[in-house]
């Protein structure tokens, strides 16, 4: 305080200056406030699940940012050209940078999970051969396609929803398994027909 910052100077043998006394008490307490504030930010954030919508994060970031506002006001004191509430809200930012790119990593990883969790009966049926048939086919797209929906029902994927159905499914359509176990897609089959001079094709 400005009391005891007077007080320490006597003591100390300087001679007292009431102005410089209070200049260091100012920048005590607005460092104080900073971090007061961004304390107040980080507990609000840590309160959201990751991964979230990235519209959730940015309303909940929103949300405590205000509050950290309140909480360095509060307890500033004389913030002269707002340099330590610039200071808050680069730190803010910073934080809020560290906690998109956590929340994209965790979207990332929970995708996969997912995928590999929906897609295990279909690995399983590649595995054993269960669509190397007739009419193999058509029953292994039908239960990729339910996969597939599964994917997009279930809540909770995050930013990276787009990235992991498509780069998995891929690799189930295209992959050596497919070519193991002999799933081959029907022939498309064609007739001819002569009209005039010309020969034309068409199908069945």
């Amino acid at each position: 305080t400005l009391l005891q910052s007077y007080v320490e100077a006597i003591n100390s043998g300087r001679l007292p200056c009431l102005e410089g006394a209070a200049a260091v008490m100012m920048a005590n307490e607005n460092a104080a406030a900073v971090t007061a504030a961004l304390e107040a930010y980080a507990r609000g954030m840590r309160g959201l699940s990751l991964p979230t919508e990235p519209a959730q994060l940015s309303a909940s970031h929103g949300e405590h940012l205000r509050e950290a506002l309140v909480v360095f006001q509060r307890h500033s004191f004389r913030d002269r050209d707002q340099e330590y509430q610039r200071r808050l809200m680069e730190q803010v930012s910073k934080e809020y940078s560290r906690l998109q790119e956590e929340n994209e990593a965790a979207s990332q990883q929970r995708c996969r999970a997912l995928l590999a969790e929906l897609a295990r009966p279909l690995d399983a049926n590649l595995a054993c051969g269960t669509y190397a048939q007739p009419g193999g086919y058509h029953a292994y797209e039908a239960e990729r396609q339910q996969l597939l929906e599964g994917y997009r029902e279930a809540e909770g994927k995050g930013p990276k929803v787009g990235a992991a159905p498509g780069r998995g499914f891929r690799a189930r359509r295209r992959g050596p398994c497919l070519t193991r176990v002999g799933i081959r897609r029907p022939r498309k089959c064609w007739k001819s027909s002569w009209r005039g001079a010309g020969q034309r094709r068409r199908r069945c």
